[in-house]
């Protein structure tokens, strides 16, 4: 899983960021492409992040990259491509490994980086439908205790306190007296490489490690620190995953195609901006039905006395709605 920031650190520096840790603990920081080309217009052109880069790809006649405002809707981006190649078509924000089911209406946001139109029937999209129910139904029937997704797990590789197949388990037999098998749900960074690739039943360890992590945090348990021995586990650089293998086994070579950007502006009739697009608290608005606002304008401030950010208008506008999820701008017309 490249896009994890302690995988990054490791393959680009030979650190070991500590299990539970930031990479700022051993003098790393991780940043996207994009994160530094927005850094230099706020320092250099002191602009707001009011636009994203977006591929969209998949069961698309023409997949493209788009710059494209904040709050734009996925279908508009898919009519930009040339629409739909397949009559049972689902929406899904994000890679095949970590993504989630959207919808046609869902909008982009400051975290959204691609947009894969997939049939229905995809092992991807039915891997992302079963419910977690059948998850431990199929665990409790079909889990061989093989170790597999424990042998090619990244982080566990590096030393951390997580091992999938303890957790599956404990799954298995409904108990969570194994609470260092099932603390180790914490440690997880949901690449969805044990569920995607390694599990030759099927099953899905991401999915049920995801559920408990989530169970975690809305307790308040967070991750402890923890220090490994500094290095690797001896066979690691024997079991890191082929990419053109992976690619081959989720049946995604007919999408593996160049998605090259357009430079051609995108300029919707409205916008759905979020007040939540960042961690922490979401923004609160500051702006009300009627108003108009210039590209740039502060729309909705960051959250008083916590962790927030303030949200900014993607294009000159009139505010139309104003709700505590989000602000509904109408371009407005030069």
């Amino acid at each position: 899983p490249a896009g994890d920031e302690v995988i990054t650190v490791y393959e680009a520096t030979g650190r070991i960021v500590p299990a539970g840790g930031i990479p700022a603990a051993v003098g790393c920081v991780v940043y996207n492409v994009e994160t530094v080309l927005n850094m230099h217009y706020a320092l250099e052109e002191n602009s707001a992040v009011t636009h994203k880069y977006v591929t969209v790809a998949g069961e698309v006649k023409q997949p493209a990259t788009f710059r494209v405002p904040l709050g734009t809707r996925f279908d508009e981006l898919v009519k930009l491509c040339g629409g739909i190649t397949t009559e049972d078509a689902v929406y899904f924000a994000g890679g095949p490994m970590t993504g989630r089911i959207a919808a046609a209406s869902d909008v982009v946001t400051k975290t959204t980086n691609g947009i894969l139109i997939m049939p229905q029937n995809h092992y991807i999209i039915q891997k992302r439908m079963q419910k977690t129910k059948v998850s431990i139904a199929r665990t409790m029937s079909s889990c061989c205790q093989c170790r597999g997704c424990t042998d090619l797990c990244p982080r566990n590789l590096l030393g951390h306190p997580i091992t999938p197949s303890d957790f599956m388990r404990a799954a298995s037999y409904g108990d969570a007296r194994h609470t260092e098998a099932v603390l180790g749900a914490l440690y997880c960074s949901q690449c969805g490489l044990c569920e995607m690739y390694s599990c030759i039943q099927g099953l899905n360890p991401r999915s049920l490690l995801g559920e408990a992590k989530m169970a975690f945090a809305k307790q308040g348990i967070r991750p402890t620190v923890v220090e490994n021995n500094g290095s690797a586990k001896a066979e690691r650089p024997y079991r890191k995953v082929p990419m053109r293998r992976l690619i081959a086994r989720l049946n995604l070579e007919k999408y593996d195609v160049n998605a090259p950007i357009q430079e051609k502006e995108l300029v919707p009739k409205q916008l759905s901006v979020p007040l939540s697009q960042h961690i922490g608290k979401s923004a609160e608005a500051i702006v009300k039905k009627g108003d108009k606002v210039k590209t740039g304008d502060v729309l909705a401030v960051a959250a008083k006395d916590a962790l927030s950010l303030p949200v900014h208008a993607p294009m000159d506008a009139e505010v139309v709605k104003v709700t505590d999820k989000a602000i509904v701008l109408k371009g407005l017309t030069k």
